[in-house]
């Protein structure tokens, strides 16, 4: 099965219309028909989002961007994409909170991030993040409902990467791994004080 007709039936399985897609995509119904066609090309941070939204990895769909596949587009005449360094600027908790500050570049695909952050834990394994893995983040102070963040717990002056969850109306946040072996963190009241989402996670490396 294709990557596109995997798209498809991933879609049609999770309930969703290619209307659905678009909208959340930002783009025309006719330009998202073209991807479950084949026939346009689904760059790397589209595909994030795709996967994100039907809830599956971009293994799982058979897209891969590592370099083996963008020489494989070469010879199919397609453009890789440009590089570019991102600032390393420390270890993220897939487990407890943690951070250090580093002063090291990591230089991957130009994609729409700001930095990157070294993965360290098990907490998000069922989200194909693993420990080791290198996440880039798009800067923002706030992210939608159930994204993956990088998440500072200024109590602790430390940062963590997990899916952000809003309870306003028990004025809560929950950050939730994605691991069954680890419970939720429940941040509520005055503590939401020492709380600050310092972006979203818009790609992850893993070691191959």
């Amino acid at each position: 099965m294709t990557y596109y007709e995997k798209i498809t039936a991933r879609r049609k399985e999770m309930g969703f219309t290619q209307k659905d897609m678009a909208e959340y995509l930002e783009i025309s119904q006719q330009g998202y028909a073209l991807y479950e066609k084949g026939k346009r090309r689904i760059d790397f941070e589209t595909a994030l989002k795709i996967g994100e939204k039907l809830d599956i990895s971009l293994d799982d769909l058979g897209l891969d961007y590592r370099p083996e596949f963008k020489r494989q587009m070469q010879l199919m005449d397609i453009t890789p994409l440009k590089r570019k360094k991102y600032p390393l600027i420390g270890d993220i908790a897939c487990g407890e909170p943690l951070f250090n500050e580093r002063s090291e570049f990591f230089e991957f695909d130009d994609i729409d991030a700001d930095f990157a952050l070294r993965c360290r834990g098990d907490s998000m394994i069922d989200a194909h993040i693993y420990d080791g893995d290198i996440v880039l983040i798009k800067q923002c102070d706030i992210v939608d409902d159930g994204v993956i963040a990088a998440v500072a717990v200024d109590w602790d002056g430390e940062c963590t990467l997990k899916r952000v969850f809003y309870d306003r109306e028990n004025d809560q946040i929950t950050l939730a791994p994605c691991n069954t072996r680890y419970k939720p963190i429940v941040i509520q009241g005055s503590d939401l004080d020492g709380v600050r989402i310092l972006g979203r996670a818009v790609a992850n490396i893993s070691k191959i």
